[in-house]
């Protein structure tokens, strides 16, 4: 059901003349990169990390809708102790067939995930097959509009070493934007001390010396909490 509640709040914030393109036909598909990309970049859908930018979900699922291809849950398993696994199929809303797949997990056993209700968990998981099912079908298309093929919730997954190195990295500084996005982000998820959004993301949070590199990880972090409430 959220998924479906979240496809018509996209369809309704989008320009009714915006174009459905056809994957058939290249011209099409570069002139829907331009507009992907665009998207992306306004809506604030996609994080930095290791100098690498990728696409949060919601900007695979305005990429399926400018091609016709929707996403939907097609079931959820729970593999018991707090862990759940989603399969989700990418439908395509002119022939109705099932175009791809992709299946994810999601576990209280993962770091930061702890502290998650079992909805959260449940959450997150479909969101990954989501991702994972949107990255088998046209992960080409997002490298084409300059990103990685890789959505960020799944990179996400990677263990805890591997990020805390890129965090450390040093890089230019964090602007005045970049560290009022991470207060206000984490105002609404009721992190209101550095405190506690170290205690949530699992990151060190210095706003004096924090680097964009940095602050793109603290911030996608934020963005996953969120996402796993909804």
């Amino acid at each position: 059901m959220w998924v479906r509640q979240k496809i018509k709040l996209m369809t309704n914030i989008i320009k009714k003349d915006i174009q459905r393109y056809d994957l058939s036909r290249p011209t099409q598909i570069v002139q829907m990169a331009r507009v992907l990309k665009e998207y992306i970049i306004k809506n604030d859908l996609s994080v930095k990390i290791v100098n690498k930018d990728y696409v949060m979900v919601e900007g695979w699922q305005f990429a399926g809708w400018l091609t016709g291809n929707l996403p939907t849950i097609e079931s959820v398993q729970d593999l018991g102790s707090g862990k759940w696994m989603a399969k989700a199929e990418i439908i395509n809303q002119k022939t109705g067939k099932v175009v791809s797949r992709g299946f994810a997990i999601c576990t209280k056993a993962e770091s930061k995930k702890s502290s998650f209700d079992e909805y959260a968990v449940l959450s997150m998981a479909q969101t990954r097959a989501i991702g994972k099912a949107y990255r088998n079908f046209m992960g080409w298309m997002i490298k084409l509009a300059g990103y990685e093929a890789t959505p960020a919730e799944e990179i996400k997954g990677k263990p805890a070493e591997e990020k805390k190195t890129g965090t450390s990295a040093g890089g230019l500084m964090a602007g005045d934007n970049e560290k009022e996005r991470i207060k206000i982000l984490a105002k609404a998820l009721g992190l209101n001390t550095v405190a506690k959004i170290e205690t949530a993301t699992g990151l060190k949070v210095d706003m004096a010396s924090m680097t964009k590199d940095q602050a793109s990880r603290v911030y996608a972090e934020l963005l996953q909490i969120k996402l796993a409430k909804k």
